[in-house]
C-alpha cells in the first residue's frame, strides 16, 4: 500500500473510484506513451504522487511534470507525499525557469501537513 493511500486511511478519507495513487518514479518514467500517460493522470478526481522529488529529474521527465501539475492546477486535487521539503526541490530542476513555475503552481494552491 503506498503512503498517499495510507495517508488517506489515517485520515479518515476513503479514497474515490477515481483517485490514484503512483509512486512519483512510475508517473514520470515511460511505461506508456507520453500521451497516454497524461491522459490517465488528468482522469482521476485526485492524484497522489508518492515519494516526489527522490533525485534530479531529467529535462524530458520536467517538461511532462510542469505539463501534467499545468492541466490540474487549482482544478484536480493532488497529494504530494516527499521526503524532502519544497524548498529543497528546486535544484533536483534541470531548468530553474521551469522548477519556479511548477513549483509555484504546486506550492500556491495547497496546504502543508
Amino acid at each position: 500500500m503506498s503512503a498517499g493511500l495510507t495517508w488517506l486511511r489515517h485520515w479518515g478519507i476513503k479514497p474515490a473510484a477515481r483517485a490514484i495513487a503512483s509512486y512519483s518514479p512510475r508517473l514520470i518514467g515511460f511505461y506508456l506513451t507520453w500521451e497516454k500517460r497524461l491522459r490517465h493522470y488528468l482522469k482521476p478526481d485526485l492524484l497522489i504522487i508518492d515519494d516526489f522529488a527522490l533525485k534530479e529529474f531529467t529535462k524530458t521527465q520536467v517538461e511532462g511534470l510542469y505539463e501534467l501539475i499545468d492541466r490540474r492546477y487549482c482544478s484536480s486535487p493532488m497529494i504530494i507525499t516527499a521526503n524532502r521539503s519544497p524548498k529543497d526541490w528546486y535544484p533536483l530542476f534541470p531548468n530553474p525557469v521551469i522548477a519556479e513555475s511548477a513549483l509555484d503552481r504546486l506550492i500556491s494552491c495547497s496546504v502543508e501537513h
